[in-house]
């Protein structure tokens, strides 16, 4: 199944009380060097979940899914004016180089068959 497919299977990534797959809390730093600021995300997604923090019984966050599979969500505390950060994936990728030329490189997932391009000459 590819990550286009298996984002739309709500066994896959949860449904709208449900933490997404992988999902683990992340420091600022962490969020500062991840996806967010440098891939448009190809979704974005609320949930409110069950049984994140301890003394609420639904959390609100906003989920932002990437190409690979891979995400990054944003919990706020209204009441704390706090920021919380979290990372989550579908597959923790096993890349194999299928095609490799002067500054584009080819990988394919052993695991879940995602591809990843790399032209580094732009």
């Amino acid at each position: 199944m590819k990550i286009q497919e298996m984002l739309q299977d709500e066994k896959v990534i949860g449904g709208y009380n449900d933490l997404p797959p992988n999902f683990k809390q992340i420091t600022e730093k962490e969020f500062a060097q991840s996806s967010f600021f440098n891939y448009e995300p190809i979704r974005r997604e609320f949930r409110q979940v069950r049984n994140l923090v301890e003394k609420e019984m639904y959390s609100a966050i906003i989920l932002f899914w990437y190409s690979d599979g891979s995400g990054i969500a944003i919990r706020r505390d209204f009441w704390e004016g706090k920021i919380y950060f979290y990372s989550f994936y579908i597959c923790e990728h096993d890349y194999e180089t299928i095609e490799n030329r002067m500054c584009y490189i080819k990988s394919k997932c052993i695991k879940c068959g995602h591809i990843s391009e790399v032209d580094s000459s732009d």
